[in-house]
């Protein structure tokens, strides 16, 4: 069961070690995508809360893998040519047709003014039925190189042949290669058979032993394949070899707090993942500062926090 005298203690220290100068919430970046209808993310900036001082010159979004027909068009068709992305009925759905598809925020979130920041994320539905392989979730810490070299959202693969990258390594239903690996510092998926995992760079795969791999911090099974992901950060600073700690939870309910090396010096672009045969739909994605109340009520929270079951090896 989830040790709640561990993430008690641990959410109590985050609470107090936060600035002060932090008092209120923030958000730096927000997408409602409540805007028309079309196969361009970047068509149109309603929706969009911007307070990163970007001017998004050449575009909010950028892909590391969609396919060759966006923007504009739908896929092709060809799974391995990867999905479409899409703005329809006020939702992001990426892994449009076959093939999986991701974006991220064209913007290097390292100039907070805090050692803390939340990222959040609705993941709505999906076009028909989902399995193991099928999910999405979000993945930060990337350099922009990192972010641009992903491909297929199960095995890293591009319609190029290159890579074997990843911007995470939640999705695996038995495809998985150890070569797969996700470039990301952190990411949380919430996969189609009600699994939410989450873990760092690296690769997520399963030993002969039957443990997961270096990539792989924590699982555990949420009954559900809709929700809220979302997690906070603390950071002291952006530079590689930093310990980050965060804590995650799923629909306001913690489920692990922890802590991983940042990889790189002031790399921090923020992406979306998915894998679908038809869509994944994503809503109310967010990066924000928050307050430090927040980690303090959520330390007591925790303190009577019954919470999922759940595992993992670290």
């Amino acid at each position: 069961m989830f040790n709640t005298w561990k993430t008690y203690l641990s959410l109590l220290t985050l609470a107090f070690t936060l600035p002060v100068a932090s008092s209120q919430a923030a958000v730096v970046f927000m997408d409602t995508f409540d805007r028309d209808t079309e196969f361009n993310l970047n068509g149109s900036m309603t929706g969009i809360t911007n307070n990163t001082n970007d001017a998004f010159a050449e575009g909010v979004y950028a892909n590391g893998f969609v396919d060759a027909n966006y923007p504009g068009a739908g896929a092709d068709g060809i799974a391995s040519n990867g999905g479409s992305a899409k703005i329809d009925s006020n939702e992001l759905r990426l892994a449009v047709g076959p093939g999986t598809s991701n974006t991220f925020v064209n913007h290097n979130f390292v100039n907070l003014d805090s050692t803390v920041f939340n990222v959040s994320l609705d993941l709505t539905g999906y076009g028909g039925g989902a399995t193991s392989g099928h999910g999405g979730g979000f993945a930060i810490g990337m350099s922009l190189d990192e972010a641009l070299s992903t491909g297929d959202a199960q095995n890293g693969n591009t319609a190029a042949g290159d890579g074997d990258f990843k911007m995470q390594d939640g999705l695996q239903d038995g495809g998985n290669e150890v070569s797969d690996v996700s470039v990301s510092d952190f990411w949380a998926v919430l996969r189609g058979d009600g699994f939410l995992q989450w873990g760092t760079k690296g690769a997520n795969f399963p030993k002969v032993d039957g443990e997961f791999g270096e990539g792989h911090l924590g699982s555990v099974g949420v009954d559900a394949n809709t929700g809220t992901i979302e997690a906070t950060f603390i950071a002291p600073d952006f530079n590689d070899g930093t310990n980050v700690r965060y804590f995650l939870s799923f629909n306001d309910t913690i489920v692990d707090a922890g802590s991983f090396v940042w990889t790189g010096t002031n790399e921090n672009y923020i992406g979306i993942d998915a894998r679908h045969g038809s869509y994944v739909g994503f809503d109310n994605f967010s990066v924000s500062v928050p307050e430090p109340s927040t980690l303090l009520i959520a330390a007591v929270a925790a303190f009577g926090l019954v919470g999922y079951g759940r595992w993992h090896t670290n």
